[in-house]
């Protein structure tokens, strides 16, 4: 019998491993922990915990309702913790498990329309002429991850549809995913502090690969303080939507499957096609 790596966590062991895991990182300091504000050990956590719970989260509700039904509703609570995290581990485990290819493209587009869902919400919370005025890409974009959800869900599968899977945690995946994550953000905070706020379109789009909402956010508050136009607000958020699904492909052809890089491009395309296309007639 093949022993399992030490690394991997099964059962009620993964998931009191991941409560102590969020206890732990409750404790960990909000501020950056130098000068330029570049590493802030609380987001770092908190990313760790998100890749962790989405492992978690994700076998417990493939057990529960099988493995595309399971993957669609991991993929949607992936989407209000992080798109980009979610898309990350779908792509790797499309790669190690190329039969998972459609289930995990299925899961990835529930995550982009947990995101799109979760923007809008923010939008609005941040000012309501925001809110307003994106609210058509926004339905557009939804209305686009949709039609390919049920596409996705219509195409068959070689994939058995079984509930024999183990709740589990993987330490090693969680800690290289939030290396990488970590990493490309850190980047971003380096060219920021390089550019200053005179860099603000390349911010955003460089900044929306790996992390749309606090971009969203970011340009929301810049507005209803007054330092950006309503219209050049409106550009900054299409542009952070943009390259969040620009990202998605990125990531899938880096590290998925032949098989999931072909849906994430086409589901991609269609939703980015649509959104583009409300933003020119608005």
């Amino acid at each position: 019998m093949k022993q399992r790596p030490f690394w991997v966590l099964k059962g009620k062991t993964a998931v009191l491993a991941l409560i102590a895991m969020a206890v732990v990182v409750s404790f960990l300091p909000e501020k950056a922990a130098d000068r330029w504000g570049l590493f802030e050990p609380r987001s770092l956590g908190t990313l760790f915990v998100a890749f962790g719970a989405i492992q978690v989260i994700g076998s417990f509700l493939v057990q529960r309702f099988g493995r595309r039904r399971g993957r669609i509703l991991s993929g949607a609570m992936g989407g209000l913790v992080s798109s980009t995290a979610y898309v990350t581990r779908a792509a790797r485990q499309s790669r190690l498990h190329p039969e998972q290819s459609l289930s995990r493209a299925a899961g990835a587009v529930a995550a982009n329309l947990g995101m799109i869902l979760e923007a809008g919400v923010l939008l609005f919370i941040v000012d309501s002429r925001l809110g307003a005025r994106m609210l058509p890409v926004l339905v557009a974009m939804g209305l686009g991850s949709l039609t390919w959800l049920y596409i996705l869900r219509r195409v068959p599968s070689q994939e058995p549809e079984g509930r024999d899977v183990e709740i589990e945690l993987s330490l090693r995946t969680q800690l290289i995913l939030t290396l990488l994550i970590g990493g490309l953000i850190l980047l971003t905070g380096v060219g920021k502090v390089w550019l200053g706020s005179s860099g603000a379109m390349l911010l955003t789009a460089v900044s929306s690969l790996f992390e749309v909402h606090g971009t969203l956010v970011a340009n929301g508050e810049l507005f209803r303080a007054g330092a950006l136009s309503l219209e050049r607000t409106h550009l900054l958020l299409m542009l952070g939507l943009m390259m969040a699904n620009v990202s998605k492909v990125v990531l899938a052809g880096f590290l998925g499957s032949r098989a999931f890089l072909g849906w994430m491009a086409a589901v991609m395309a269609t939703v980015s096609g649509l959104a583009l296309l409300v933003y020119s007639l608005g």
